[in-house]
């Protein structure tokens, strides 16, 4: 062996390492009983609901709705939300700014404590990443916050539980493009496991398309019947209610 490779060596000839065997298909991917695992870009399922005015359907129970999406006999094994929360208002915010900053960090703030009480959802959180832009003509300067480290979180986690088979299936509540690499090497290296990405309102990558076993678009009606209560208390007997302009 040690002969064969030093020859390959000796005559310049490209040497093939393979880091990781492909995981054969195998009756899971059909199977009625299949498990799945959800994976919800909550930043990105937030800003499409917006941007399709439908902040009445902002209070959602991700669990709920994964449940909506399976087909009959699939069994859901968790959710893992991912999001960043928001700072509030800033020093160097106008005062007609930092109100609604305020107000929507409240709301955020809200909406992620009721989650937790959630059967199966696991939270994870990214962070912003605050950055100034400036004007080149009148060198007028404005700060914009970027969500950092929550792309990575999901392709993270889908790759972890692809490799450990811990899952038949992923379903994808994302239209974020940058998830492509790790839905490709899923369906490289884990045939095993079926890929299905539902697109928030509003939201739709081709790109993610392409590397999907199934996709389709997230409807009004399961969104409606997975929202959570208006009032839903914590095991500490906390009341948290659904903020007003969710409504």
């Amino acid at each position: 062996e040690l002969r064969r490779v030093q020859t390959q060596i000796t005559s310049r000839e490209p040497v093939r390492v393979k880091f990781m065997p492909k995981i054969p298909p195998s009756a899971s991917c059909t199977r009625p009983d299949a498990r799945v695992i959800a994976y919800v870009d909550g930043l990105n399922l937030h800003h499409g609901l917006v941007a399709r005015g439908l902040k009445s359907q902002l209070w959602i129970d991700p669990s709920a709705l994964v449940r909506a999406l399976l087909r009959p006999g699939q069994r859901l094994e968790c959710v893992n939300f991912f999001t960043s929360r928001l700072s509030g208002a800033r020093a160097a915010d106008s005062p007609s700014i930092r109100p609604t900053r305020d107000h929507d960090r409240r709301c955020q703030t809200t909406y992620l404590e009721a989650l937790v009480t959630r059967e199966r959802v696991k939270l994870h959180y990214g962070h912003f990443l605050e950055k100034v832009r400036r004007c080149r003509n009148c060198g007028t300067s404005w700060v914009i916050a970027e969500e950092k480290k929550t792309d990575v979180l999901i392709a993270s986690q889908m790759l972890m539980d692809a490799a450990d088979l811990a899952c038949d299936q992923i379903m994808l509540i994302s239209g974020d493009s940058d998830l492509v690499p790790p839905l490709h090497i899923i369906r490289d290296r884990f045939c095993a496991v079926r890929v299905t990405v539902a697109f928030p309102p509003g939201r739709r990558s081709i790109d993610l398309q392409r590397y999907a076993h199934a996709y389709f678009q997230i409807g009004l009606a399961n969104l409606r019947r997975s929202q959570l209560p208006d009032v839903v208390v914590t095991p500490a007997g906390v009341r948290l209610e659904r903020p007003l302009e969710w409504h």
